[in-house]
């Protein structure tokens, strides 16, 4: 399978409901403009269309973040299952030294905390934190320029 594919898995949460109606959106656009191959521009294109109340709040929640919750935000996008703030912080930031970890990892957490009640995009599960779903993952990604 290729990336995009991959993507496209990913964004429809592995459901063939969500993920034919995004593929059959992807192909009557690429039929409509005689695109053979398709590429990220066009999944990117396809997804806004398809998701823009997930885009708008990811590009309102992007808009105003400082460079180190900018960071956090892609390293958080890299995973899929729920994170503490400490293994964030070695994610995000493998060269700082293990003894000042933690004391970054409260950092991360508070500014995170933050994001959750001012975002439905970010969730706190007891001591960890994910992105709502996969839909806001992958608008997180657009708005972060990941993708």
């Amino acid at each position: 399978p290729t990336r995009r594919s991959s993507d496209l898995g990913e964004i429809g949460d592995r459901v063939a409901r969500k993920m034919i109606n995004l593929a059959a959106q992807i192909y009557n656009s690429a039929l409509a403009t005689q695109i053979t191959d398709v590429n990220v521009a066009l999944l990117n294109e396809c997804f806004q269309e398809r998701y823009p109340d997930e885009m708008k709040q990811a590009v309102d929640l992007c808009s105003n973040l400082s460079d180190d919750v900018t960071d956090l935000l892609k390293a958080l996008c890299a995973f899929t299952e729920p994170i503490t703030a400490i293994d964030l912080v070695r994610h995000a930031y493998p060269s700082h030294p293990a003894r000042t970890q933690p004391f970054i990892a409260e950092g991360v957490g508070s500014k995170l905390d933050r994001l959750c009640i001012s975002s439905g995009i970010l969730l706190k599960v007891e001591d960890r934190y994910r992105i709502a779903n996969n839909a806001y993952r992958y608008a997180l990604k657009i708005a972060l320029r990941l993708t």
